[in-house]
């Protein structure tokens, strides 16, 4: 039988799975690994590239990896110390550099293992004291130290810069520091003020920029949703503790401790699934949400009345008509969406300086399960539920995975697989990705961390 040619394009599907492979159409396919439609073709996975290219091998890696400078080489080229933090005594992959040479942990010991790219005569790390020995590297040069702790956080701090032009810098935080990124120098571990953490590599933080003391400046309100962590902000060059949020002035016992994410919202911060100390108990409120005063919320009185729910025009609190968890939320322009485990309300603006806001349900069936998987877009907003990839358009909650209806079941529910669902969306190439822990994909080597990307 002869064969003839026949044009297949442009492709208009991606992958399709709700029908058995026979029945796909020409421009559909049953399964893609590392590879994706795009504008009517088919292309490959990006990779991952450095962040200052200009930098040469291996300068150029480094400027992409989150460090810490613990110093600088003496005459000689030596240097010794202990590293910050706390030491982990099994973990290898740690780092160090000095200008162009490279020290990395391979073997857990006393001292650790190191290779090496450069000439350093010594270069030990003990890996359960945290002590650390260089000696005849470069002279004169800076030493940083390379954690390897998972990222938690990648943030942009916005502030009004010179000329009322904004300037945005980018934060990243790890399980235990903040760094800062600066193009000319790469990651700087930033220790001003309280700058470490103790939340586990399933504790991601959340952020959000609101006006400071002035409404002139700005602050990057930071959470991680971990009791001895409590919630801070950064000011531009300090990390500072919100210290004893009030409830009420009459009984000023009774503080807030942290949440699970904050917005702001209608001149207001507002915290979601908040931990409170009541009588001297941590209580977990999961359905409420807490807002501030209109304007700062962070006001040099001490204690603070921002947030006090007895005098009218400070602060006050609301739960939802629901025991489900507030997991998530999102803005569609000027509303604000609120998603629970299996349900998806908003937040209604009343402007009643007695109580500001009301929860009115959208669906009753549908919400989200992934704090990180919420995306906005300008008419809807996606996120990751327990039974489907689900959208919000602020009236109506349906579905968007129908063609592909078993991949929300593909990810993981052990070691926080939910919580570890991440989504981001590329402007550049009109894309959204979400990493995540794939049961399907999980072997010896990797059973915690997302392994898989859907686009």
């Amino acid at each position: 039988m002869p064969y003839d040619k026949f044009l297949i394009a442009p492709l208009t599907q991606g992958v399709q799975q709700n029908v058995k492979p026979w029945l796909l159409l020409d421009e559909s396919f049953q399964q893609m690994k590392n590879m994706y439609t795009w504008r009517g073709s088919v292309k490959k996975r990006v990779g991952g590239r450095v962040m200052n290219g200009s930098k040469g091998a291996p300068q150029n890696q480094l400027f992409t990896r989150l460090r810490i400078n613990i110093g600088t080489t003496d005459g000689n080229g030596d240097l010794a110390g202990n590293i910050p933090g706390v030491v982990t005594a099994d973990k290898v992959g740690m780092a160090f550099s000095c200008g162009d040479e490279v020290f990395t942990v391979t073997t857990a010991g006393t001292p650790g293992v190191m290779l090496t790219t450069g000439a350093a005569t010594t270069h030990t790390f003990d890996t359960t004291s945290g002590a650390y020995v260089i000696a005849g590297a470069d002279a004169t040069t800076d030493v940083y130290f390379y954690p390897s702790d998972p990222v938690m956080a990648l943030s942009t701090y916005e502030i009004l810069g010179a000329n009322n032009t904004s300037v945005e810098s980018l934060l990243a935080f790890d399980t235990q520091f903040a760094y800062k990124f600066v193009f000319s120098n790469g990651w700087t571990r930033q220790s001003n003020g309280v700058s470490t953490w103790t939340g586990t590599n399933s504790d991601f933080f959340r952020t959000t920029n609101y006006r400071g003391t002035a409404a002139n400046n700005f602050f990057m309100f930071i959470t991680n949703n971990v009791q001895a962590d409590a919630m801070r902000y950064w000011d531009g060059t300090t990390f500072n503790a919100f210290g004893s949020l009030n409830t009420t002035q009459t009984q000023g016992t009774d503080f807030i401790i942290t949440c699970k994410f904050m917005m702001s919202f209608k001149r207001r911060l507002i915290f979601f699934n908040v931990l409170e100390d009541v009588s001297g108990t941590a209580t977990r409120f999961s359905n409420r949400i807490r807002f501030s005063q209109t304007g700062s919320a962070t006001e040099s009185v001490t204690p603070s009345t921002a947030w006090t729910t007895d005098t009218v025009g400070k602060g006050g609190f609301l739960e939802a008509p629901t025991k489900e968890d507030i997991i998530s939320a999102e803005l569609i322009k000027d509303r604000l969406i609120v998603f629970f485990e299996r349900s998806t309300w908003e937040l209604v603006f009343t402007g009643n300086d007695i109580l500001p806001f009301r929860f009115q349900r959208i669906d009753s069936e549908l919400g989200v399960e992934s704090l990180n998987s919420v995306i906005p877009f300008d008419k809807v907003v996606l996120g990751f539920g327990d039974s489907g990839i689900h959208e919000s358009n602020g009236i109506n909650v349906d579905r968007i995975d129908n063609m592909i209806p078993d991949t929300i079941y593909d990810v993981s529910n052990s070691n926080s697989g939910p919580s570890r669902v991440y989504g981001i969306r590329d402007y550049w190439t009109e894309l959204v990705y979400w990493s995540f822990p794939s049961t399907n994909e999980q072997d010896g080597n990797n059973n915690t961390f997302p392994n898989r990307v859907l686009v």
